[in-house]
């Protein structure tokens, strides 16, 4: 009885070990083709947007942040500016 019992535990395990490496592996080519489908919208949306002369969120950004930039070196040189017509006086 003993026996039986480790060899139903041990053709229990192979499976789980069997049933887990599958899931994983279906897991990884869902994973894979969702990334796929997503970047081939986002390709094409860009495409789309960029033909309609439509900004996409990455120029977006990288725009914002260029003026965040400059915002800051204006309002510091305004400031510098500031100071030394203050010192003038």
């Amino acid at each position: 009885m003993l026996k039986q019992n480790d060899e139903l535990i041990k053709a229990g395990k192979n499976m789980e070990k069997k049933a887990r490496d599958y899931a994983e592996e279906k897991r990884e080519v869902v994973t894979d083709t969702v990334s796929f489908a997503a970047e081939t919208v986002e390709s094409r949306l860009t495409e789309i947007l960029d033909n309609l002369g439509i900004s996409f969120n990455k120029d977006v950004k990288v725009l914002n942040e260029k003026v965040d930039k400059l915002t800051k070196t204006v309002n510091k040189l305004s400031r510098e500016l500031n100071a030394k017509t203050k010192a003038s006086k």
